[in-house]
């Protein structure tokens, strides 16, 4: 990551092939990141609408 983002924020021209094989890269990488998260989320439980963390109200401590 270091090396790409070190090409890119040099400022140096890219041709247009360069950019296809980003590109095409881009498309393989940003696939396999959306199988590893519907992957994690089909493994999540349901939640369930009678427990108030589920509705993103953490509970009431006594």
């Amino acid at each position: 990551m270091s090396l790409s983002r070190g090409i890119l924020d040099a400022g140096l021209p890219v041709a247009p092939t360069e950019c296809a094989h980003l590109l095409k890269r881009l498309t393989e990488c940003l696939g396999d990141v959306l199988l590893v998260a519907e992957s994690r989320g089909g493994r999540l439980p349901a939640p369930n609408p009678l427990e108030p963390e589920a509705e993103g109200v953490p509970e009431a401590k006594s």
